[in-house]
């Protein structure tokens, strides 16, 4: 049956979800256009929200579509002088002129990437440094085109992403759509569902997302301490977009598995921070907790394995970031980035992880004597 106008749909949210040419809604079952209509014809003694197809039909789905700024050859200077003289004034004139060969480089090397962020951020060095690096190479990112930042966190700069990167990249090879009026805030029957409980300290959103082609559906769950103000409030940025945003890029995540870098790399909203980010203090309340792919020790060789389990003190290895520094430095052969120990331990995600971190790394060592 279609949606027809009650108490939980009002004539308004029909109109509002109904197929235009300034809306990507359509038929969450195929695809098709949605029409906002009376339903007299069908019987129907009231407004109706249908499907053109089949008046069976009864979900809807926003189709993702990229914006003009994450398209390849969207340069930085088409956005206008607002948005060139905010550059320039941020990391100089003499910089931003510097860069504008690479506006709307979506294939950048290493080294290109590595130019790009010590001119935008001088200070960033280390493993964050060449984690963005890798980043942008692998998943033709450009932080010209907010795709990628580095801010502050206790006294260095670490990697982020924004969360119009991880649409960009599931866009690239796929069409999805956003079903069940997603992103939200969670129902109370939801929160209990997943969680056990309703937690009111905390803000929880879903995001649902559907694959066009095969039909594949997942969810993605997000939270935000509800005490807590995120970077960016100023600026419009809130509680409930935080959730929102972290919640989607879990759904990509799951939706997507293969294609998205490691999740544990923080997500921000890009429309809620300046270019350079230099002006965020401390918007990350935890550093990451793993490396998607960490430089050899200097004196790492291979042909590492098969002399035994290294010694190393596993009450040390906390979290995944610790697991995957530990494997890549005792097996760098083998385990060059954090998606090689992933596959190691038969998973595509590190929210599959049911084990602790320790003891994952002795069950990867027991097989490597």
């Amino acid at each position: 049956m279609p949606i027809q106008k009650d108490p939980e749909h009002s004539y308004e949210w029909l109109k509002q979800h109904e197929t235009t040419f300034d809306s990507n809604n359509v038929c969450g079952e195929c695809g098709s256009a949605l029409a906002l209509c009376w339903g007299g014809y069908y019987g129907i003694n009231n407004d109706i929200l249908r499907c053109v197809k089949d008046i069976k039909h009864h979900t809807v789905a926003r189709i993702f579509e990229l914006s003009p700024a994450n398209t390849p050859g969207f340069t930085l200077y088409d956005a206008g002088k607002k948005r060139r003289e905010q550059m320039e004034k941020e990391i100089g004139e003499t910089k931003a002129i510097a860069l504008r060969q690479y506006q709307g480089l979506t294939t950048l090397t290493k080294e290109q990437a590595k130019e790009i962020l010590l001119t935008v951020w001088p200070k960033a060095e280390g493993a964050e440094l060449f984690k963005a690096m890798q980043i942008c190479s692998t998943y033709g990112l450009n932080p010209l085109m907010r795709h990628l930042y580095m801010i502050p966190f206790s006294g260095k700069l670490v990697c982020v992403m924004g969360i119009g990167a991880n649409r960009l990249i599931a866009s690239r090879k796929h069409s999805y759509s956003y079903i069940d009026d997603t992103p939200r805030i969670m129902t109370e029957a939801e929160e209990i569902k997943k969680y056990g409980k309703v937690d009111k300290s905390k803000i929880r959103f879903v995001t649902k997302l559907k694959d066009m082609k095969s039909g594949a559906e997942v969810s993605g769950w997000g939270e935000y301490p509800a005490t807590e103000n995120p970077y960016g409030t100023d600026k419009g940025n809130s509680k409930e977009n935080m959730a929102s945003i972290r919640s989607e890029r879990q759904a990509l995540d799951r939706l997507y598995p293969m294609d998205m870098p490691t999740p544990d790399i923080p997500v921000i909203d890009e429309n809620f921070i300046d270019s350079t980010a230099t002006v965020i203090e401390e918007p990350v309340k935890e550093p990451p907790t793993t490396e998607i792919l960490a430089p050899p020790p200097d004196n790492a060789q291979d042909g590492q394995e098969g002399q035994g389990k290294p010694e190393r003190d596993v009450t040390l290895i906390k979290n995944t970031t610790d697991l995957c520094k530990a494997c890549m430095s005792d097996w760098p052969a083998t385990f060059k980035t954090s998606k090689d120990v992933l596959k190691e331990l038969g998973l595509t995600s590190w929210n599959d992880l049911t084990e602790k971190p320790s003891d994952c790394y002795l069950k990867i060592a027991s097989v490597r004597k």
